[in-house]
């Protein structure tokens, strides 16, 4: 939190989540009165730990996002205009996502061991044999 008051001057105004756990606590606590924390993900396998006093004393929202509930409700026009937005910012290079490593599909295994050790940089992909 004081990092950011740091950098920006500021608390902010929305935080995004997809670690869980004590993170989405220390998230909480970068937020302005009546900001908003989402949560996308459980990457650290542990509930989310954000005091109370924080929710209460600073309206803080907690919401959760599930991309599969978003597409049940968007209209395909929010779909496609949503698809041309990410599209124009992946080729203007505003969007992108680090990619660590490669693995053929027949080393799933270690894809996975790899990913869950926690030091990657980036995605781990895993490529059709041969590719």
């Amino acid at each position: 939190a004081k990092q950011v008051r740091q950098k920006t001057g500021a608390r902010m105004k929305l935080a995004l989540d997809a670690v869980a756990g004590e993170t989405m606590g220390r998230l909480a606590e970068t937020l302005e009165t009546g900001g908003t924390l989402v949560t996308y993900g459980a990457m650290s396998m542990r509930d989310a730990q954000i005091p109370a006093g924080l929710m209460i004393f600073r309206d803080i929202t907690v919401k959760g996002f599930w991309l599969v509930h978003w597409f049940g409700r968007a209209s395909r026009e929010e779909r496609m205009k949503t698809y041309g937005a990410l599209t124009m910012a992946v080729a203007q290079g505003t969007l992108h996502a680090p990619i660590d490593r490669v693995f053929p599909l027949d080393e799933v295994r270690d894809a996975v061991a790899y990913t869950m050790a926690g030091e990657r940089k980036g995605k781990v992909l895993l490529a059709p044999n041969g590719v």
